[in-house]
């Protein structure tokens, strides 16, 4: 995780950023020892590696989605933002039940331990019930259409269906997924019609489950392909029951009875090379059409006979698909990104899109509040703070960028990449400026900017320490120095005060002579420092690490202050208002807490 500070008036921000999403959040907090909640202000993201994750609302006006551990609801129009919170763990799927009352998600959770299913009001945004009967991690779920039941599938580690009744929260029955000789079942979808009627596929295995409305007893049916073998990754059923539509990792979509559990057809047949390139990801039904997502970003639309009609390519791989109307549908993809696109004229419309990878880093331009900077695997973005759009995409495939800096002067945006290089670009634009070649051989892990404007400091995986002169036409090394043993985690500068510290994973943080560049003091600790915070005044520091404390520091004599417990928890990412009242910390347990500077207790 990485946070950052600032604060607007009399109201308290600041930022988190976590593996595939963005959090903002906001609170006034008083320094006081009671312990506030912090409420979720909003969100940039979309957890677009769950299968089926979009959904859209009965109502027409509102998308359900996940971002790591919070289901998403937001309204199409205004994009105002509900949210639901109650899991421990990233969620791994999704589902709406047809009449809109409920929301069900399902999470991962650790080994030996069995996951939690969450049933939500939608109206009322509350938790209605859990339950947990799948060991380690959740497949799929999904609603009967009459909302009596919801159907839940265990991952690989735990291979069973439950089936729990929604009016008062008790399991129905359960079973295993699969037969013994087949593989890992992947899907489950309910019957549109019939609510003791659901379906499961996988590996080379699709099977129809009946529900006995006297004894609730699970009875499969196993579905006949002959000598076809398909891993199936997706399925959907018509309107009215009468076929089931299944994506497979072949490229291929199969139709099979539902009657008579028989196939009847697949296609396309690959012959003219109309194959779903990367494998059939997910499948619905639009009208008389069946609508296919691809691992390669195809949206293809097919007859009923599995002809390929038209074909629309949108980024990343395809992994939802959720019907507006015969002219509209919504499309989420493993990039973060959902698109909206006209089925009459196949235009393609980017409703939001985020950072897919691990955030690296996160940053406020010099004494500016309204805008902030990511960077992440492949690119830098800028993001408005109040609105949460994003106002600048800077693409660089195939490497990543573990650190950027705004100069002090705005004009530029500075960035540190793990092939090595240093590379500055236009924040209007995103144009390149210029790029520094080998400025740390292993990658670029931190960046440092002075009050002089042709003046950066970076540091390295390799643990050294280099200051850069900028002119015109060349960006010239003026000092290297190597005194940590590890990687640089952390550095931060006070150009007034002149001086700047580093944290590294080898246990030290160093105090350095911006203008000599030399070290000062060296902090020491038992611990692999992941960052470091300075006082405004520079007079003390606050260092999180693997040791699971906040550790506070005196610069000018290099002593330990004072060492807080974080709950058992390693400190990730730490960082200090500008007023000095308040500490951010981000822990591995996924809790960010508001510390009292002063009294170093929780507020928050």
């Amino acid at each position: 995780a990485v946070v950052s500070t600032q604060s607007t008036g009399d109201t308290f921000i600041f930022k988190l950023v976590s593996e595939f999403i963005v959090f903002v959040m906001s609170k006034d907090i008083e320094a006081e020892q009671s312990v506030n909640t912090l409420n979720l202000h909003s969100t940039i993201g979309f957890s677009g590696k769950v299968k089926n994750g979009l959904c859209i609302h009965p109502d027409k006006k509102h998308l359900i989605y996940a971002i790591g551990s919070t289901v998403v609801i937001q309204n199409i129009k205004s994009k105002a933002q509900r949210f639901l919170q109650g899991h421990t763990n990233s969620i791994t799927c999704l589902a709406v039940s047809n009449t809109g009352r409920y929301i069900a998600s399902g999470q991962v959770t650790f080994p030996g331990f069995k996951a939690q299913i969450i049933i939500w009001d939608f109206e009322k945004k509350t938790k209605l019930f859990s339950y947990n009967v799948h060991r380690v991690s959740v497949k799929s779920v999904s609603f009967s259409p009459n909302d009596k039941f919801v159907a839940s599938l265990g991952a690989e580690d735990d291979g069973t269906v439950a089936v729990f009744d929604l009016l008062n929260g008790k399991p129905i029955s359960g079973a295993a997924a699969a037969r013994d000789s087949a593989g890992h079942t992947l899907c489950l979808t309910y019957s549109n019609t019939n609510d003791y009627l659901f379906v499961t596929a996988g590996e080379y295995d699709m099977r129809v489950w009946s529900i006995d409305p006297k004894s609730k007893k699970l009875t499969p049916a196993e579905c006949q392909f002959g000598s076809l073998k398909r891993v199936i990754t997706c399925i959907t059923l018509d309107h009215n029951d009468e076929f089931m539509w299944c994506s497979t990792l072949t490229g291929d979509i199969l139709q099979v009875s539902v009657m008579t559990k028989l196939l009847k057809g697949y296609g396309p047949d690959g012959k003219s090379g109309t194959l779903l390139s990367n494998g059939a990801i997910t499948v619905n039904v639009l009208g008389q059409e069946i609508v296919a997502g691809s691992g390669k970003g195809a949206l293809t639309f097919l007859e009923r006979n599995l002809t390929v009609t038209r074909m629309v390519e949108v980024e990343g791989m395809i992994t939802s698909i959720a019907i507006f109307d015969a002219n509209k549908i919504a499309v989420g993809t493993d990039q973060s990104n959902i698109f909206f696109v006209n089925t009459k004229d196949l235009s393609v419309e980017l409703f939001s899109s985020a950072h897919y990878d691990k955030i690296n880093d996160l940053v406020f331009p010099w004494d500016y509040s309204e805008l902030f900077g990511t960077c992440s695997h492949g690119d830098i973005r800028v993001w408005n703070a109040r609105t949460a759009t994003e106002l600048l995409r800077i693409h660089l495939p195939l490497i990543t960028c573990n650190c950027i800096k705004f100069s002090r002067d705005g004009k530029s945006i500075i960035s540190g990449w793990d092939d090595g290089k240093i590379r500055a670009f236009t924040p209007q634009t995103g144009k390149l400026i210029y790029t520094i070649n080998d400025a740390h051989p292993s990658g670029v892990t931190v960046l440092g900017i002075t009050s002089e404007v042709d003046k950066i400091i970076s540091g390295g995986k390799d643990g050294q320490v280099r200051s850069w002169r900028l002119k015109k036409q060349s960006q010239v090394l003026e000092s290297s120095s190597k005194e940590h043993k590890g990687a640089i985690t952390s550095l931060v500068t006070n150009a007034d005060r002149g001086i700047f510290l580093t944290a590294s994973t080898d246990g030290s943080s160093i105090v350095w002579d911006l203008n000599k560049m030399s070290s000062i003091k060296r902090l020491i600790s038992e611990t692999m420092f992941k960052d470091v915070a300075m006082f405004p005044d520079a007079s003390q520091a606050v260092t999180g690490g693997t040791d699971k404390k906040l550790v506070y520091w005196d610069l000018r004599h290099g002593d330990n202050l004072r060492e807080v417990d974080n709950s058992g928890a390693i400190v990730n990412a730490v960082a200090i208002d500008p007023s000095g009242k308040f500490v951010v910390s981000a822990g591995q347990d996924k809790l960010i807490k508001v510390w009292d500077y002063d009294n170093a207790v929780t507020v928050a």
